[in-house]
């Protein structure tokens, strides 16, 4: 059954065991290490996220007509002492679990130097990092506490204190400036898909998004705002916007896609 976007859900798992054996790798000797292990120091933890195909099929059927089940690599284990390599794969929405992707991602600027709280400017540190990481224009939470609307040049802020029902206060040197995600009137099927793609890092080509927005126009008719001023897990963000509007959210592991639907409409 498929995987519902839900860390109370036991999700779609794959478990490969495979066997260490000598192996000559770029002309080295034979007897100089193992497969796995040479793998695992070219490639370590960069697998994370690889495609995985489990197909299943009888004799006689081409390899087209067999069973196709996709996965993402999520661990890699070993070689072992018994000469075992454990590759587990999972469900691609194990890219948005809580360990994995936060939106708004965070933000590596702070300030450079105090500020009151009637002060309307700032400047950030390090030098450069305004026009690395920072629009020309927005919202950030500085020190964790006050929401503040800004415009930026090069790494000067004019900011508008005290938004969003913060209050206007002294910050210190070297507090952070995290940049505010904000959706301000939008459907579920856009702020999911904004989450997973932008933030989670899953491929648009996994989602259909006219095919969400379609769901949702028929059967909800409802947009949402909200405003994240800390990074937060996708897991957690996108769960609670599918508890709030009814919806489930699943991997289709033969069709590589990521489904949507109305559980109110298709409940029985």
């Amino acid at each position: 059954s498929p995987a519902l976007f839900s860390s109370t859900v036991s999700r779609a798992s794959l478990s490969i065991s495979l066997k260490d054996h000598r192996h000559r790798f770029d002309g080295e000797p034979l007897d100089r290490g193992t497969f796995f292990s040479k793998w695992r120091g070219r490639y370590g933890a960069r697998l994370r996220g690889c495609p995985v195909r489990l197909i299943r099929g009888v004799v006689g059927q081409t390899l087209a007509e067999m069973d196709t089940r996709h996965y993402v690599v999520d661990t890699t284990d070993g070689p072992s002492f018994d000469a075992t390599y454990t590759i587990v794969a999972k469900d691609i929405l194990k890219l948005a679990d809580d360990d994995r992707a936060q939106a708004p991602s965070l933000s590596n600027g702070s300030l450079a130097g105090s500020i009151n709280n009637s002060t309307t400017s700032a400047t950030l540190s390090p030098t450069g990092i305004g026009d690395l990481e920072y629009p020309a224009s927005g919202w950030v939470c500085i020190g964790g506490k006050e929401v503040c609307a800004f415009t930026r040049s090069g790494d000067a802020l004019t900011i508008d204190r005290a938004e969003f029902g913060t209050v206007a206060a002294a910050h210190d040197a070297g507090d952070r400036v995290q940049l505010v995600l904000r959706y301000t009137g939008n459907t579920p099927a856009f702020i999911i898909e904004d989450l997973l793609t932008n933030y989670a890092g899953i491929s648009s080509s996994y989602i259909d998004l006219p095919e969400w927005e379609t769901e949702c126009a028929d059967h909800l008719g409802v947009i949402y705002a909200c405003t994240i001023t800390e990074p937060t897990s996708v897991n957690k963000l996108v769960a609670a916007l599918i508890e709030q509007a009814a919806l489930a959210v699943w991997w289709d592991d033969r069709a590589m896609q990521v489904r949507l639907a109305n559980v109110g409409v298709y409940a029985p």
